[in-house]
């Protein structure tokens, strides 16, 4: 009767322990690479930095809920709050941003992120400068009348004569009580003068037009 052998595993030598050893923490290191290269941020719209990169990673503050996050700002003191549905505030923040009556300024250190290769866009303030540059270029048309700023009344008023004008509307319409609770609805500063001032300044347009009309003529003959 042949005797039962008892199975015996070969013994792994130290050479072949030492290459399994290396192959797992070559696929250990390579997978947290590939984390690592999947979670960074990606370019925005025109090649510009992703806002995240211009923060330290975000945080959970106290009383911040719905999965929202603090991020610290790592070219100036302050910090931002973003919920999980956008990060509108980062790009806020950074850039700056313009409405019709206010421009925020961007972040502090925002030209010395630039200066060590942040690739970002605009700010809210050299936008303003621009846009400023392109209207004092054409100082003449209706275009510096209604820029958005401070309310001026009279500049108000000749639009409103002006509006009169094009469309062949009479002088009393100044008067028109509606049109007055309608103009002070939009602007409590606003007011709007009699007709008699509307026709007068008309009558300015008028004689001013005629003049430049003669003008004209006598240097094209």
């Amino acid at each position: 009767m042949a005797q039962s052998r008892e199975f015996t595993p070969p013994n792994l030598t130290t050479d072949t322990t030492l290459s399994t050893v290396t192959r797992q923490s070559n696929r250990i290191y390579s997978d947290a690479e590939n984390a690592k290269a999947k979670a960074k941020p990606k370019k925005c719209k025109g090649g510009f930095d992703n806002p995240k990169i211009y923060y330290h990673p975000g945080e959970p503050a106290p009383y911040q809920s719905n999965g929202g996050l603090t991020y610290k700002c790592c070219w100036c003191p302050k910090s931002v709050r973003v919920n999980s549905s956008t990060n509108s505030n980062l790009k806020t923040h950074r850039d700056g941003s313009s409405t019709q009556n206010h421009v925020r300024k961007p972040c502090s250190g925002q030209g010395k992120a630039v200066a060590n290769g942040a690739i970002l866009p605009k700010s809210s303030t050299e936008e303003a400068k621009d846009k400023k540059k392109t209207n004092s270029k054409n100082p003449g048309t209706l275009t510096s009348f209604v820029q958005k700023g401070r309310f001026d009344n009279k500049t108000f008023n000749k639009l409103l004569v002006f509006w009169l004008i094009r469309h062949s509307l009479p002088w009393a319409r100044f008067n028109d009580f509606f049109l007055g609770v309608a103009f002070d609805y939009c602007n409590m500063n606003s007011a709007v003068p009699s007709c008699s001032w509307a026709a007068d300044y008309a009558r300015k347009l008028y004689v001013d037009l005629q003049q430049r009309v003669i003008t004209a003529i006598q240097v094209s003959i």
